[in-house]
């Protein structure tokens, strides 16, 4: 029997360190003063690691890089073709998340990466999708 795959990344929930305070703080402001209204968390990446194709439901969301070189991919719900280019963002790049979209993140480099993750509580329902939909996903940036 074969082992699942660990994936490359891991969750870690803000802390009530002041440290993660004054990240949020400094990153998104006076919006999570109202912790009630989002769900925020890190996202630690291993090198050269990727996510599935995914959605947040009908959550839309902000996702900031802290420190790394991230890509994500977007993908029309509809029809399953790549929206636009890969978009690359370095650390103090900031994504937004809409539910429109299916997505596919990942770490380019050869360092681990770090990246806050705030979206608006609601219908959040992580959905994941078969790779085999995506024929025209470009190749991964270090294959």
């Amino acid at each position: 029997m074969m082992k699942a795959k660990k994936p490359g990344y891991r969750r870690m929930d803000i802390g009530p360190s002041a440290e993660d305070r004054a990240m949020l703080t400094n990153v998104f402001g006076d919006v999570l003063e109202k912790r009630e209204l989002c769900d925020a968390y890190f996202l630690l990446w291993d090198a050269r690691s990727v996510t599935p194709f995914h959605h947040h439901g009908n959550s839309e969301g902000l996702i900031q890089v802290v420190s790394g070189t991230l890509f994500e991919e977007r993908y029309s719900m509809k029809t399953k073709e790549l929206f636009g280019q890969r978009a690359v963002g370095s650390a103090g790049k900031t994504f937004l998340e809409l539910p429109q979209f299916i997505q596919r993140m990942g770490n380019m480099g050869d360092e681990k990466a770090l990246s806050l993750h705030v979206f608006l509580k609601g219908p959040m329902k992580m959905e994941e999708f078969d790779p085999k939909l995506f024929l025209q996903a470009p190749p991964l940036p270090w294959m």
